[in-house]
């Protein structure tokens, strides 16, 4: 990888402790050498203390191994796991509370304690508060008892009505690139006008041709001045925060444009859905996608995949995607 990761550090943590074990010699840094070669020393002691607990768990299962499954959670990592479908199925037939996107393993734990297991045992502990006049208004949170509410009624349920600028032009944008990497190769754009919708799709092949598609990315833009410009997510203001500093362009008046759809719904509007990803949402209203494993790391995959192929299809794949 491009990117040194956490998992990567806690290895070559391993790797030092085992040279003190087995050699009495504890080494203080350790390297490690990315994908294109560059060397970043690490310092291993600070990373040994998180260490301990999976030594101990490890020594234990040496004389005994637990006779029950781990429990399952749910997580980010989950897309890369060869026992996601395994979990999957096992969180649906508890109904476990980890289905739920935003319920982290200390919120669950919370949970338990106070005997709430499952999702539609949590659908029951919503209480809407009385609003009272007086009383400031408090940022937006997110509420877990309301989003399984949803999924047990397969309700919708509007917390907050959500402000969207209505006009008579507007844009939708969506931004592919290899996270690891840094680097943005693919600017999609919709161009809405009076029921007519205009496409584009701004490719580059390569990192030194970023920076000419994110010129035509703005050209388009300054077309339609008055146009709001919706994205999902923070994805893509930062990535285009990115290859403007590279470039050395300011796009502050086209950024000011932004509107991130996300914000509309965290929080104000609760779907009968797991997660607020645009995939889990964008079912719930009757959008599909071209190939049925189409998915951001996807998308990434098809990407790498073209860099050593040129091969037209995976092209055209991600253009599908993205559109």
């Amino acid at each position: 990888t491009h990117t040194i990761t956490t998992d990567q550090k806690r290895k070559l943590a391993f790797i030092g402790y085992l040279l003190a074990e087995t050699h009495s010699y504890r080494p203080p840094t350790g390297v490690i050498v990315n994908a294109i070669g560059r060397l970043q020393r690490i310092q291993l002691p600070k990373l040994m203390a998180n260490l301990t607990p999976v030594l101990e768990t490890l020594r234990e299962w040496r004389t005994r191994l637990p006779s029950d499954s781990p429990p399952v959670l749910l997580n980010d990592h989950c897309p890369i796991c060869p026992f996601r479908k395994s979990c999957l199925q096992q969180a649906e037939k508890d109904d476990s509370l980890t289905l739920l996107d935003r319920m982290t393993p200390k919120v669950m734990r919370k949970s338990h304690q106070r005997g709430i297991f499952t999702v539609n045992q949590l659908s029951y502990l919503f209480r809407p508060r009385r609003q009272r006049k007086k009383r400031r208004p408090r940022p937006t949170g997110f509420k877990l008892e309301l989003q399984a509410l949803a999924l047990r009624t397969g309700k919708i349920y509007l917390h907050e009505s959500p402000c969207v600028p209505a006009c008579p032009t507007e844009i939708f944008l969506d931004l592919e690139g290899v996270t690891d990497q840094g680097t943005h190769y693919l600017i999609g754009l919709l161009v809405f006008t009076e029921g007519r919708t205009e496409s584009h799709s701004l490719w580059a092949d390569s990192l030194e041709e970023e920076g000419n598609i994110f010129r035509a990315m703005l050209r388009i833009a300054q077309d339609h001045p008055d146009a709001p410009i919706y994205h999902y997510g923070s994805f893509e203001p930062r990535g285009l925060d990115r290859i403007a500093k590279r470039i050395g362009l300011s796009w502050d008046t086209v950024k000011s444009r932004l509107v991130n759809v996300n914000s509309l719904v965290f929080g104000k509007v609760y779907f009968p859905a797991r997660s607020n990803t645009l995939k889990a949402l964008g079912r719930l209203v009757g959008a599909t996608w071209t190939s049925p494993d189409a998915s951001g790391l996807q998308s990434v995959v098809w990407r790498l995949q073209w860099e050593v192929s040129m091969d037209g299809a995976l092209k055209d794949q991600i253009l599908a995607y993205n559109m």
